[in-house]
């Protein structure tokens, strides 16, 4: 593989000539580079290390220093230490506000979405987005929605644009763990007392840029601030964890995923800051990854994300998959309907012939043509079955999809259906029987989570 020095500008270039582009990450790993994002003009920052790296950035910013990761605002020259290419600290020498220019960033295909950048670790991930979902469903339910900043990088133009009313929202910006805890216990107490059944979701961001008390007020050079951070959110966890079991209250904390050390390849690389008490309390974890771009021409209007389940609860676990994220409007739902509706064969092609109802087995091959024909299709169709009504056969262009599920909430709903039927996992009671062979697969990941 050829290493080539080019600036973060050059990237734009070569990835809408279709060159594939990798950048150091951790472990020595060159990771490839999956999105260039132009984050328009911006207050700018020139941070200088003391063994001569420099970098151009914005106020929000994030670095992987000696306490984890910090935003550029929170840099103190002389104290702060960030992470350099040599898998050394490097001190901060310098932090010079340089005027607003333009501010672009990357986005790398890496479970913990970090890379090296003029030789020091930079940071960026799309985990604050499925938050703000969260949020946006929770008001349209009638819920109370409350968002607890640490990293002070919430942007409200793109709130609104992905359907959060912020007028309405809870906004609260904390610096500390303990004043995290100390705001969901105040606000869960709060509105309780207002309404004993009124939804609430309580959405942290993030665990990994919040410190703790100690740690503000003692230098960056003293030891110990992971240990106590993770002792501090263990006791808190097992509080909170009891309160909101008795409440109708949905608790979500975002967090960055780091490389374990010590890593002998075997189970799982990767481990969450603060500890494992998250891990352990949450009923959820659910683990995002960036794949690709999508583009419109040369422009890049988004993302295609991998989801995994890693621990479930509420259903089975070590489940995944993809969706398109656009930069203007977030997670596009009704787009992956039609990717899964067409994989599931329940929409085919309009021209399509009839059904094989012989029962025979399709041959692989034969598989793999519709599938290829489902995507080339421009017209597709599905059959409506209505109780007490004739099966109607619905025909639409692929564009028109998103309008037709907004005109017709019945078809709306029966597809829904369908891909429920199709995709969703459900557990069996003792007396089914399984109707497809199961595949056995003895490695993969540990279970320790």
């Amino acid at each position: 593989m050829k290493q080539t020095e080019i600036t973060i500008r050059e990237v734009k270039d070569l990835l809408a000539a279709g060159k594939s582009v990798k950048v150091l990450s951790l472990g020595g790993e060159f990771v490839k580079i999956t999105n260039y994002i132009e984050k328009g003009v911006l207050k700018t920052y020139l941070v200088t290390l003391e063994t001569g790296e420099k970098i151009k950035c914005s106020a929000n910013h994030l670095f992987y220093a000696n306490s984890g990761w910090i935003k550029t605002s929170d840099l103190k020259p002389k104290i702060t230490r960030l992470m350099t290419e040599s898998t050394h600290f490097a001190t901060v020498e310098s932090v010079d506000y340089i005027g607003e220019f333009p501010i672009v960033d990357i986005t790398v295909d890496h479970p913990e979405e970090c890379y090296y950048g003029n030789g020091i670790l930079n940071h960026n991930s799309g985990k604050s987005l499925m938050g703000a979902h969260l949020l946006a469903e929770t008001q349209k339910k009638g819920g109370v929605a409350v968002f607890i900043d640490t990293e002070s990088s919430v942007s409200p133009d793109f709130l609104q644009a992905i359907g959060v009313d912020i007028t309405k929202m809870l906004y609260v910006s904390v610096n500390t763990v303990e004043e995290i805890f100390d705001t969901i216990e105040s606000i869960v107490a709060k509105v309780r007392k207002a309404n004993n059944n009124r939804l609430v979701t309580i959405l942290v961001d993030s665990v990994a840029a919040a410190s703790t008390s100690k740690e503000l007020a003692s230098d960056h050079g003293q030891d110990g601030y992971a240990t106590g951070k993770a002792i501090i959110i263990s006791k808190a966890m097992r509080k909170i964890t009891e309160m909101i079991a008795r409440q109708r209250v949905c608790l979500v904390f975002t967090n960055q995923l780091r490389q374990k050390l010590g890593f002998v390849g075997f189970g799982d690389p990767w481990t969450t800051s603060g500890g494992k008490a998250l891990a352990f309390h949450a009923s959820v974890r659910i683990r995002l990854q960036g794949v690709g771009q999508i583009k419109v021409g040369d422009a890049v209007v988004g993302i295609k994300t991998k989801s995994k389940i890693i621990k479930n609860r509420m259903g089975p676990p070590m489940r995944s998959t993809e969706f398109n994220i656009f930069f203007d409007r977030g997670i596009d739902n009704y787009g992956n309907w039609l990717e899964l509706l067409t994989e599931y064969d329940i929409v085919t092609p309009a021209k399509a012939e009839k059904a094989d109802d012989t029962g025979k087995k399709k041959t692989k091959k034969e598989i793999e043509e519709e599938k290829e024909a489902n995507k080339k299709a421009k017209s597709l169709q599905f059959i409506l079955e209505t109780e007490g009504k004739e099966p109607e056969t619905v025909k639409f262009e692929k564009k028109d999809f998103p309008k037709m599920l907004a005109e017709r909430p019945d078809i709306k709903e029966y597809l829904y259906q369908k891909l429920c039927a199709a995709r969703v996992m459900k557990y069996r009671t003792t007396g089914d029987s399984l109707e497809d062979d199961i595949e056995v697969d003895s490695g993969g990941e540990g279970m320790g989570e």
